[in-house]
């Protein structure tokens, strides 16, 4: 419904654009004309819909598995690089490590004992946040 108001919106802003442009004489008629079928069809349009027995035009029901599927998206890419960005600030403090993410929790396999296990918290943490930290030694 947003998007029909602001074509009718759009299509009568840029006709009175015209008319004040255009000189006046034969063009100006027939631009107006033209003007006036198109916002004719513009504002006919929904009841062409109705009619035609699509009453799910615009419905936020259709567009939610295609926003949510884009959101999901979206969040995946996220992820994948803070993953990247938290191994890189693990590396350049000399951790080297596998991470995994799961179920909002970050795990870190560590090769070996590490002293810094605060300082390694603080780092997935400016990357995850919300998330749990596991530290595992393998």
């Amino acid at each position: 419904m947003a998007e029909w108001v602001l074509s009718v919106a759009g299509i009568a802003i840029l006709s009175v654009i015209c008319d004040v442009i255009l000189p006046e004489g034969e063009t100006r008629k027939y631009i107006r004309t033209v003007f006036g079928i198109a916002v004719t069809l513009v504002i006919v349009q929904p009841v062409v819909v109705l009619l035609s027995g699509n009453t799910a035009w615009d419905s936020p029901v259709q567009q939610q598995p295609l926003q949510q599927s884009y959101v999901e998206s979206v969040s995946v890419r996220q992820e994948e690089q803070n993953v990247r960005q938290l191994k890189e600030a693990l590396s350049a403090k000399g951790i080297e490590a596998e991470i995994d993410v799961s179920d909002q929790a970050v795990t870190v396999r560590l090769p070996r004992r590490v002293d810094e296990t605060t300082e390694i918290g603080q780092i997935v943490g400016k990357f995850f946040p919300e998330y749990e930290l596991r530290l595992v030694w393998v």
